[in-house]
């Protein structure tokens, strides 16, 4: 029995170690992961939770940077800012909601309902002004600013407002800002933009929106878990943008818009049917543009002030499209304009001469097909200088069949068609120069020397658009030398330091003896000295020019099938300064009837400014 007794005690003692030793290893294990823990949330992720408090204690409101004006080549001002005044609450520091409600609705005579109920859905933004009402005219700001002392939470904030200076003065080459949307944001994530930021929308404003749109400022709150606002921690001033100087002359802008206008409407009152237009100026010896006219017009300022539903759908309603910038975006047959490049091809691969004489009959057989010069009776024997001043077709008919489709195509590209003249403008379209690869793929037919023959004098399937032919006619002014046309002059920052300064670019030196070309600018001064151009001589200045009419088929944007009317013309003579291309779309009639005035308006403005 003793013996049997003796047995527990060594079996107890033999097991007790045993656990002793499995209670020590998981009480080891469970500090070990304890202080593996706190390692890593106090040194690996201390930074990060730490950034992470003072985001639930800190709040940011962004505030906007002033956009920088935009100025002409003279440094008038087109584009700047005004201060725009709105009401604003923070919610967060409303006392009385009710009596809040009641004040502002008849002070500001907007719906007490409406506004109760916004203020409630944003109450726990109380660190975030809400916007209560914006523009405020004088009387309002006067109205408000004698209460805002009894009203806790409510503040009077002024804004940068753009401000167009001359309403709708240069729409299409100033452009126009507006809000942000997401897929901007997106698309432009990189570059600090935000949800409520002002972007350009269009023209200058969009192609400089980095130049002109500042550093924004920023306000830091300290808040409590209840997000309530408790004092401002630090505030960053913003930083104005950078001023954009432009190759605009004013004086010659308003000119080519007022003279623009002008016609436009006296051709839709003579027609009966509205019409439009556009004009553009270039310095010919290194691309700056002097002005760029569309109409119709629209005001830039809607878009600043924050555009309605029902303006909008105005605008875009509007079947000449104003908000269509054409003079780059638009693309058409350039008529006989074009004769200009068929001219200078056929001088250069000597297929005549500049003393060389045809015989016009009137008409120009290419097999049995005929095809007809504008003067039915004929021009009978005409010099090349003659056939480019009384714009013979039945001449450039000939020359360009001779040249084919392949040469003639070679000078039409060299001088800028078919391709972006790279202008600082969203939008360019780069017209159509059509060969016998496009016309299989777009129609399934083969290029037959009858559409050649159309295309040496500008017709056919040819899609130009106002600013290629204004760069075209600089080169046959300057000889030969295609500059890209551009609008940035220079830009500086707010304390005036000169950041950026034009630098002219030359995109192709035409393969044209300056001989071939001296034939082919005769010929333009001819057509207006007696020729088909003659209402744009001018007793100031020697004017040289070319006429275009574009016949159209009825269609149903064009129903009477009106042409096209295009003038091209530099000045003066001997040293041109400026190129001007004058198209008025759907007008009827001929170039020299109603662009070749318009563009002798311009030339004259801009000498007389210089």
């Amino acid at each position: 029995m003793t013996d049997k007794m003796s047995i527990r005690p060594e079996l107890n003692t033999g097991g007790s170690p045993r656990k002793a030793l499995c209670l020590r290893i998981i009480v080891i294990f469970l500090f070990l992961f304890l202080a593996g823990r706190l390692f890593y949330l106090q040194i690996t992720k201390g930074e990060y939770f730490q950034k992470q408090a003072e985001l639930n204690m800190t709040r940011e409101l962004f505030i906007p940077a002033p956009r920088g004006n935009i100025l002409d080549r003279n440094g008038k001002i087109l584009v700047r800012n005004s201060p725009s005044f709105q009401v604003e609450v923070l919610p967060g520091q409303v006392e009385n909601l009710t009596s809040l409600v009641h004040a502002l609705s008849s002070v500001l005579n907007i719906d007490p309902i409406k506004l109760k109920s916004v203020l409630r859905e944003f109450a726990q933004s109380s660190y975030e002004p809400l916007p209560v009402m914006e523009h405020l005219d004088p009387g309002a700001v006067a109205r408000i600013s004698e209460i805002l002392s009894e009203l806790p939470g409510v503040y009077l904030s002024a804004y940068p407002l753009r401000k167009y200076m001359d309403s709708a003065f240069g729409a299409h080459v100033l452009g126009y800002v507006g809000e942000i949307t997401q897929e901007e944001i997106k698309a432009r994530s990189s570059e600090g933009y935000r949800i409520g930021d002002l972007i350009g929308k269009e023209g200058i404003e969009r192609q400089y929106d980095l130049e002109l749109r500042g550093k924004p400022g920023k306000r830091i709150f300290q808040v409590d878990v209840g997000g309530k606002v408790i004092k401002v921690l630090d505030e960053e001033n913003s930083t104005p943008g950078n001023n954009v100087y432009l190759t605009l002359d004013r004086d010659v802008q308003r000119v080519a818009e007022t003279c623009l206008e002008k016609t436009v409407r006296m051709i839709s009152r003579k027609n009966g049917q509205p019409c439009a237009g556009t004009v553009v100026a270039l310095d010919p010896s290194n691309g700056q543009v002097l002005a760029l006219a569309n109409y119709p017009l629209f005001d830039p300022n809607l878009f600043a002030r924050g555009i309605s539903t029902k303006q909008y759908r105005t605008l875009l309603s509007d079947r000449l499209h104003p908000l269509l910038n054409r003079a780059i975006s638009c693309s058409f047959p350039c008529g006989s304009t074009f004769k200009m490049i068929t001219g200078s091809a056929a001088l250069q691969e000597k297929i005549c001469r500049p003393d060389s004489v045809f015989y016009c009959p009137g008409v120009f057989y290419l097999g049995k097909e005929p095809f007809n010069c504008f003067v039915r009776g004929g021009h009978g024997s005409i010099s090349f200088n003659d056939a480019i001043a009384l714009s013979c077709d039945v001449v450039f008919y000939r020359l360009g069949h001779s040249l084919g489709i392949e040469t003639l195509n070679r000078y039409a590209s060299s001088f800028g068609l078919g391709k972006l003249t790279g202008i600082d403008l969203p939008g360019e379209s780069p017209g159509l120069l059509p060969d016998e690869k496009w016309k299989q793929a777009a129609y399934g037919e083969p290029w037959y020397p009858g559409d050649t023959v159309n295309l040496s004098i500008g017709q056919g399937f040819l899609g130009v658009t106002p600013m290629q032919l204004a760069v075209v006619t600089s080169a046959v002014a300057n000889s030969g030398t295609v500059y890209q046309p551009f609008l940035l002059l220079k830009s500086e920052s707010s304390g005036g330091k000169v950041l950026k300064c034009f630098q002219s670019r030359i995109k192709e030196r035409i393969s044209v003896s300056p001989e071939n070309f001296r034939a082919i600018k005769r010929g333009m001064r001819g057509a207006v000295l007696y020729g088909t151009a003659s209402s744009a001589n001018s007793p100031l200045v020697e004017i040289s020019g070319k006429t275009g009419t574009a016949e159209n088929l009825p269609c149903p944007e064009n129903p009477y099938g009106r042409n096209h009317a295009w003038f091209v013309s530099f000045a003066p003579f001997e040293k041109p300064e400026i190129a001007v291309c004058v198209f008025l779309e759907q007008s009827g009639g001929f170039g020299g009837q109603w662009a070749a005035p318009v563009a002798r308006s311009i030339i004259e403005a801009y000498l007389r400014t210089k």
